[in-house]
């Protein structure tokens, strides 16, 4: 059920990246036709110099702008919908690999989880990160809303599906964290 949820969000997601894939390259196609349009007023001499470099550098500059936010559109999400179980099962291993294996793959599974590493906070006796992995990050908040659920109550009406239909949302970052955990070999 967990991973039907997962893979029906990574196709709603796809979905949302098709629709704004079309925005931007309408936008994008809207500006090349702005800048056509100044570069031809000015060779007719219908506006001076300074008007036309000044328009002309405003228009590339939310031209390449726009041209950017199309990169983040450009890569399709679909496939990831079939790794997901995988993954998960990958995640699920994890604390096994770190107990287990040697210290190179304890060095992998820090890089994975905290791409910018960790710190150890002397003051509040804790390990500190400036970044985790979105995508475990995600893992981390439905764990952790799964055991609290059960802490407080048995109640079966919500189980781990309706926590995970909650929580997960499915941003860029996210998608970025799942390829990691999917690329990641505790092997190689």
């Amino acid at each position: 059920m967990v991973i039907a949820i997962a893979e029906r969000k990574f196709g709603e997601k796809e979905i949302t990246n098709l629709d704004n894939r079309t925005a931007v390259l309408k936008n994008i196609s809207t500006l090349q036709t702005k800048i056509d349009n100044v570069v031809r007023r000015f060779a007719d001499g219908d506006i001076d110099r300074p008007v036309y470099e000044k328009r002309k550098t405003e228009l590339e500059k939310e031209l390449d702008s726009a041209r950017g936010e199309l990169a983040q559109y450009e890569e399709s999400i679909s496939n990831l919908a079939k790794y997901t179980e995988e993954v998960l099962s990958t995640c699920s291993k994890l604390g096994t690999y770190w107990e287990e294996m040697d210290y190179g793959v304890c060095q992998k599974i820090q890089k994975l989880v905290f791409p910018m590493g960790a710190y150890w906070d002397h003051e509040k006796r804790r390990f500190r990160t400036q970044e985790m992995n979105p995508f475990m990050g995600e893992i981390f908040s439905i764990s952790t809303s799964y055991e609290n659920e059960g802490a407080r109550k048995k109640d079966k009406s919500k189980d781990l599906s309706n926590l995970v239909e909650q929580v997960l949302e499915i941003s860029n970052g996210f998608i970025k964290g799942f390829r990691a955990v999917r690329e990641f070999n505790a092997f190689s």
